[in-house]
């Protein structure tokens, strides 16, 4: 998943709360999976939804700063009769 220009940010980071990651199953066990718990993985998605939130916020911003810009453009272009 590329960032979207205008915003800056993935967007299945802004929808899901997380960034894509495809996983590959092996044969061999790697230190991820040796070490991985629910209980934790639980615990830090709880913590990054205040940084989903603020994300979100940016993202927002940032699109009406674009949509203001493209306004302002437009409109000097514009000339009444």
């Amino acid at each position: 998943s590329k960032p979207k220009a205008s915003i800056r940010e993935l967007l299945f980071y802004l929808a899901y709360g997380a960034k894509a990651i495809l996983s590959i199953e092996l044969t061999l066990p790697t230190t991820w999976t040796l070490h991985f718990s629910k209980e934790k993985s639980k615990v830090k998605l709880r913590a990054n939804m205040n940084l989903i939130t603020k994300a979100k916020a940016r993202a927002y911003l940032r699109n009406l700063t674009y949509k203001k810009i493209i306004a302002k453009t437009f409109n000097t272009k514009v000339h009444p009769y």
